[in-house]
């Protein structure tokens, strides 16, 4: 029965897909400003967004280009045929239930050699696929916290610019209060003037 499974080409692809996911979650956490890791549509519960949305809601945020979801989008196919197909043990078995072309787009990420078997160059193929699709997520993650970086500088302008204008308008009120008071004394009678005891010479 393990042989029939193939459990090692299984549990690297799903290693690689639960590595590729844990960094979508993350994007999009950072992307959407939640800050609970607990989040109903980002973590593992059942209520959580499948694979797909993900990847469609990234994109409809401008956050993946057309072909990084294309990518995205192709991985998304090759994980789901070895996680939910019974029959698919190899890669070879995996492009039989997708279009024929399929295997030749995972086949560009290793150049062909005679000396290499097939199995071998989907293996190593995969590897490189995979990490691609790692460097998109993790791409967009640095965007987004560049992104952050400039929100909470722009924040701290802010709170500068308000500290200033409040500090220039109490310094303001009280220069207005003091000549209000030197006023107040010119304006009395000299009469009214406290006496200045200058001492006698």
């Amino acid at each position: 029965m393990s042989t029939q499974l193939n459990m090692k080409f299984r549990s690297d692809v799903l290693e690689s897909a639960l590595m590729i996911e844990n960094q979508l979650n993350t994007l999009l956490l950072w992307l959407l400003r939640i800050e609970d890791k607990t989040s109903r549509t980002l973590s593992g519960k059942s209520s959580s967004l499948s694979f797909k949305n993900k990847i469609d809601l990234l994109f409809d945020l401008k956050m993946l280009k057309k072909k990084d979801y294309a990518h995205l989008l192709f991985f998304m196919e090759i994980r789901n045929q070895v996680v939910h197909n019974f029959g698919v043990n190899s890669f070879e078995k995996v492009f039989d239930w997708l279009q024929s072309n399929k295997a030749k787009k995972l086949l560009e990420f290793y150049p062909l050699d005679k000396k290499t078997t097939l199995k071998t160059m989907y293996e190593l193929s995969f590897g490189k696929f995979a990490t691609k699709a790692m460097d998109i997520l993790i791409d967009g993650i640095d965007k987004v916290k560049d992104q952050l970086i400039d929100e909470n500088n722009n924040k701290i302008k802010l709170i500068e610019h308000e500290f200033n204008e409040k500090l220039i308008k109490a310094l303001s009120d009280s220069i207005d209060e003091v000549f209000a008071e030197v006023d107040k004394i010119i304006d009395k009678p000299f009469t009214e003037l406290p006496s200045l005891n200058l001492g006698k010479g």
